[in-house]
């Protein structure tokens, strides 16, 4: 019942829905809640949350509202953009975040991590090895960033199978 539906600026193929009203914010943590993340993305929505209540309480209107939401800033997804960095180059942002250790609820939370993170890929390519000269390969792959990796392998523990690869 909240935010808007976006065609991606980034990726053309892509939409986005954005929740941007501070109004219907309460919503999206009164979900999120209810419903826990267990990867990484949990440590954001957490510090998502206190920055909504900083706001909510008015503490953005001093600068050490504003200090504290730079901070929260520093720790969510890529950290600090540059500009910042350079306007806020006196204060010593903490870099440490808390690591999610949660084991996979269910098969039903598989199944919707996989409708947004999961791909299932069919390969065709050139092969000299082969007598017909191609070779196929069946694929089923989830990405996430290395901070997840903990989530990764509970899922190769979970489903009995897969391998987890890194790369750069």
């Amino acid at each position: 019942g909240v935010g808007k539906v976006y065609k991606s600026k980034s990726r053309p193929d892509s939409v986005e829905l954005q929740v941007s009203s501070f109004k219907d914010m309460s919503a999206i943590i009164e979900f999120f809640d209810k419903y826990p993340l267990i990867t990484q993305k949990w440590t954001d929505f957490l510090l998502f949350k206190k920055a909504y209540e900083l706001i909510l309480n008015k503490q953005h209107l001093t600068i050490e509202g504003l200090i504290k939401l730079v901070e929260i800033k520093a720790l969510i997804n890529k950290g600090l953009p540059d500009q910042l960095k350079e306007a806020f180059p006196k204060f010593k942002l903490n870099k440490g975040r808390c690591e999610v250790i949660k084991e996979i609820p269910d098969p039903n939370w598989i199944a919707g991590f996989t409708s947004g993170e999961g791909s299932f890929n069919v390969r065709v390519f050139k092969s000299s090895s082969h007598a017909i000269g191609y070779q196929t390969q069946l694929r089923f792959q989830i990405t996430q960033q290395a901070r997840d990796k903990f989530l990764m392998e509970r899922l190769v523990s979970y489903l009995d199978c897969g391998y987890i690869s890194e790369r750069g």
